[in-house]
């Protein structure tokens, strides 16, 4: 189990361009969301379907950095419109 995202210089900047702040993944995680093997050829292991603390609903692109430790770290991420 996740205990812990990784941010960096690396993937701050590509979630602010779509609006979605660290803190907003992180509540999307601990929300409880759906999770979904990403199917496509892309650098996201899986995607976290759910809703930040203000009710948005984001699906996250993340990766396993290390799962012995529990880090994940987010790729990407937009939010899904009702």
């Amino acid at each position: 189990m996740a205990a812990e995202f990784e941010w960096d210089d690396g993937n701050l900047p590509k979630l602010a361009l779509r609006g979605v702040r660290p803190e907003d993944v992180e509540h999307v995680f601990w929300n409880r969301p759906r999770w979904i093997p990403n199917k496509k050829a892309a650098t996201a292991e899986w995607l976290m379907d759910g809703h930040d603390s203000g009710g948005r609903r984001l699906l996250v692109g993340v990766l396993w950095v290390d799962q012995a430790e529990g880090v994940l770290r987010a790729i990407t991420a937009r939010e899904l419109r009702r």
